[in-house]
């Protein structure tokens, strides 16, 4: 083998893997065939008993002669239980996919309360035939909106979401309008069944449907709640004003506009001028649909256009403001109407739910989405097994890609993943402005210290992988330096990663120096080098050289020109009497050397990559 060159190697590498393929194939095709005999046995016994069972009994007989080949009924449900459950992994991942909205609210929870949240999203769902996707949308917008998270959303979602589908809207919808009613008028759980019943009048007075209601009561409900109007006076002035507008919309903004402009100082001003006051005995503001009666009394009492007119000039505002006098000058009594209608409207929940019993598109929808319920549940308990297969996939590109890029391009990528992951963490020590010496020195100390750490352990990892049966050839053994992160993934990306750890940290070192001598030159003061960081002295002694190995002079970005003079190291001798290597032996020594020789080829080498 000594003499292969790498092409025949990696040849003679294919030729066995077709072998292995083609062994596979054959095997495959042998168990393939045996079950195709064994179902075709079972079907022969099939027919057979049939046939015996039909032979005693005439009308049995001719019954079994319109039942179908036994064997494509087996066939047939094994694939239709296979494409189920496919179909189910699915329905379970695109919900899971639609739940990572709610998810990502909660991030602070442990995973078995997002199990958790997750369940009682799609419990909510079954129990009142709600969609999936538009439960988990509707507790997100409780969430996100009220801050109201889980249990507590549950009945509000359920509610909301059964009113909703009474009046024919979207429930998600509905609930992301009463999530922004109870932001603003703060109310509970308490209070949903007379806030469905205030929105329930609007829609009977005014000119606006639920899911109208559901979108535009936002723009109001603000400025509403700011000055202490509840959502039922807020939604009679929105009714009102939708039977004179074009649009809902208009009719919100005209809605808001009013309620901005009630508490200003030149409207209290005009109240007052003409004989009403804005706040009640207990210094509270009225309501604006009283407000608004009290001055159609005012305008009833007069008899000529002239007076009206003048009445109506002493306003001055928005347009919200403008079109609730103007509505206060009714004299038909059409406007006092509309608010008693308003106030004595009344929801039949009975005739609503009775309304939808006999509607048999919203009985199929409800039917669906149990059905649907059941799918994604199912999906859910065999979703780990898609997982693994997708994991498989994942790997599996992994793998190809990793193939097809050279073994440096797999290092370079592997050393700037593991440098952007060491800067994030330690990326703070380069700013040594105002630390001191010492904090410098235990600084630069903690990051050689990592990266020999991790450089010994990726020695340790080659050797390892080198002594393993097959490898252990000297011919591979040389090969192997450059391939081994490709011929075995594992073990090679681990070898990687620990080398990638140790050049990441050697880097951030270097930095770090640099960083600490230029800080002399911007400050203009004059910083000593650490001690121990010399050339070494004259007499061999190598123990000053020892803390200069760990860098590469200059800075990271420089262009380096890098001369290795391996005998200036032990000119005259090594000194072992004055050192820390009295105490060491022959072998130690020579250890000890070796190891200081290889962290200058590991130096010469990331500065090179570098």
């Amino acid at each position: 083998m000594a003499g292969q060159t790498r092409l025949e190697l990696i040849l003679d590498l294919n030729n066995r893997i077709g072998t292995g393929l083609a062994q596979a194939r054959t095997q495959i095709r042998s168990e393939v065939g045996g079950m195709q005999a064994r179902l075709g046995e079972f079907a022969a016994n099939t027919k057979k008993n049939l046939a015996s069972i039909g032979d005693g009994f005439t009308p049995i007989k001719s019954g079994l002669a319109s039942i179908i080949n036994p064997t494509t009924l087996v066939v047939a449900g094994i694939g239709l239980i296979g494409k189920g459950l496919m179909h189910a992994t699915d329905r379970a991942a695109e919900f899971n996919h639609e739940f990572r909205d709610l998810a990502n609210l909660n991030l602070d929870k442990s995973q078995a309360e997002l199990n958790d949240l997750n369940k009682m999203v799609l419990n909510s769902a079954w129990r009142k035939g709600f969609n999936a996707e538009k439960t988990a949308n509707a507790y997100n917008e409780l969430q996100s909106t009220a801050g109201i998270y889980g249990a507590e959303a549950r009945p509000i979602v359920e509610k909301q979401g059964e009113f909703a589908a009474l009046m024919k809207t979207s429930m998600d919808d509905y609930v992301a309008g009463t999530a922004k009613a109870m932001a603003n008028w703060r109310f509970g759980v308490d209070k949903l069944d007379e806030f469905n019943k205030s929105n329930y009048a609007a829609m009977q007075v005014g000119v606006v449907s639920f899911e109208e209601l559901a979108k535009v009561q936002s723009t109001f409900a603000g400025s509403a709640a700011s000055i202490n109007q509840t959502f039922d006076t807020a939604n009679k002035l929105f009714s009102l004003f939708t039977v004179k507008t074009k649009s809902v919309d208009e009719a919100a903004t005209l809605t808001k506009s009013l309620f901005n402009d009630l508490t200003k100082a030149t409207t209290v001003k005009a109240f007052k001028k003409i004989g009403i006051d804005i706040f009640d005995s207990n210094k509270q503001l009225k309501q604006a649909d009283t407000i608004m009666l009290e001055l159609n009394d005012k305008f009833n009492k007069m008899n000529n256009d002239k007076a009206i007119v003048n009445l109506k000039n002493q306003f001055k505002g928005s347009e919200g403001l403008i079109a609730m006098i103007q509505a206060a000058t009714d004299k038909s009594g059409e406007l006092r109407k509309m608010l008693d209608e308003f106030k004595d409207s009344k929801f039949n929940t009975d005739a609503a739910m009775q309304q939808e019993q006999n509607d048999i598109v919203a009985r199929q929808e409800r039917l669906a989405n149990r059905i649907d319920y059941l799918v994604i549940r199912m999906g859910q308990i065999m979703l780990p097994v898609k997982e693994w297969v997708v994991g498989m996939g994942e790997r599996a590109v992994g793998n190809i890609s990793q193939l097809m890029k050279s073994h440096n391009e797999n290092a370079n990528d592997t050393y700037n993943s593991y440098t952007a992951s060491v800067n994030d963490q330690f990326g703070h020590l380069k700013n040594v402005e105002g630390k001191t010496e010492s904090e410098y020195k235990a600084s630069l100390k903690f990051l050689q210290e990592r990266s020999d750490y991790y450089y010994k352990d990726y020695e340790q990892k080659t050797q390892a992988y080198r002594n393993v049966g097959f490898w252990n050839t000297p011919f591979l053994s040389h090969f192997l330096d450059d391939k081994m992160n490709r011929l075995d993934d594992r073990a090679g990306y681990e070898r990687q990663a620990s080398l990638a750890s140790s050049r990441a940290f050697k880097k951030l070192a270097n930095d770090v120096q640099d960083a600490w001598d230029n800080k002399g030159k911007t400050t203009g003061a004059t910083n000593p080098p650490p001690t121990g960081s010399g050339t070494g002295n004259g007499s061999g002694d190598l123990s000053g050289v020892s803390d200069s190995l760990n860098r590469v002079v200059g800075s990271a970005s420089a262009p380096r020109n890098i001369t290795i003079n391996i005998d200036a190291f032990n000119k005259g001798g090594i000194n072992t009497q004055n050192t820390s290597l009295q105490n060491m032996d022959a072998k130690q020594i020579e250890d000890w050397f070796t190891d200081m020789l290889m962290r200058v080829v590991n130096n010469a080498e990331l500065s090179y990559n570098n």
